[in-house]
């Protein structure tokens, strides 16, 4: 069953709004010989603005899906970070037992490795995304358009060459972040941006339970849950990211959720 997905609109138009009050507020100071005060007011608005991209599923340059609406118990499960050769076997397996269906936001360096798991997470029925080719975390928010342009279209190079018939449409950026120039690349790579509504911050937790008990509370019909596979290890040194999955599918199992992919087939986001 699919479901299909709405897009918000897009918020350039506080970007020209910026400019504008740029124009209409620092001028007349500096005009006015109120340099000290225009520079400060200037530096501060900027910190202001850049800020958003450090924040996840934050839509001030463009449109980001973190919903999908629905009055069913359906819900959207979403792994980042794969494939992985010890995790990815063990999280397909499970979500066979559930009758679950996720979407895999790979890295490319990693599928370039690991092709066959690729593969493998086609042939049992779930999708894959674009999560860049290198997972730059560090660097993404103040990327540059080439820099951007590369990490996406190589990881959907990269992704095609093991799948042709799989390329991607969906991206994800690395630890949700924006960038004030990602969403023209976007649109040029017909790539729709996905972020999430409910996660339980398992790339930093060492205990399972309280991962699965941190995304409960914000599961409601329609949410996009967000897990990560290849990350930390728990207290007895066994892998974290299967013991996650199994413990929140069969939450959702007892709660009467269904785990589907929606419909890919949504209107791609604008520039403007």
């Amino acid at each position: 069953m699919k479901k299909r997905l709405p897009l918000f609109r897009s918020s350039r138009h506080w970007i020209a709004l910026y400019w504008i009050s740029f124009a209409f507020l620092f001028l007349p100071l500096i005009l006015c010989d109120q340099i000290g005060i225009s520079l400060a007011l200037f530096l501060f608005s900027g910190v202001l603005f850049f800020i958003p991209t450090l924040l996840p599923n934050d839509f001030l340059f463009g449109p980001i899906i973190t919903r999908f609406p629905t009055s069913r118990k359906e819900l959207w499960l979403t792994i980042d970070d794969g494939p992985d050769p010890q995790d990815t076997p063990c999280l397909l397996d499970l979500l066979d037992h559930y009758q679950a269906k996720a979407t895999f936001f790979v890295i490319g360096a990693k599928a370039k490795e690991h092709p066959h798991l690729i593969q493998e997470i086609l042939q049992r029925g779930h999708s894959i995304g674009n999560h860049t080719q290198s997972h730059p975390v560090s660097s993404f928010w103040i990327a540059l358009p080439h820099q951007l342009r590369k990490e996406l279209s190589l990881c959907q190079k990269t992704i095609t060459q093991i799948a042709p018939l799989a390329t991607p449409t969906l991206f994800r950026a690395p630890v949700g972040m924006t960038n004030f120039f990602l969403h023209p690349i976007l649109s040029e790579q017909k790539l729709t941006l996905v972020g999430w509504s409910a996660r339980g911050f398992d790339t930093v937790a060492d205990c399972p339970e309280k991962v699965v008990q941190r995304i409960w509370k914000q599961v409601t019909p329609g949410a996009i849950i967000l897990l990560h596979e290849g990350i930390a290890l728990t207290q007895n040194g066994e892998r974290i990211a299967p013991q996650i999955l199994e413990r929140l599918l069969q939450k959702l199992a007892q709660e009467h959720y269904q785990c589907l992919i929606p419909n890919l087939a949504i209107p791609l986001p604008t520039n403007g």
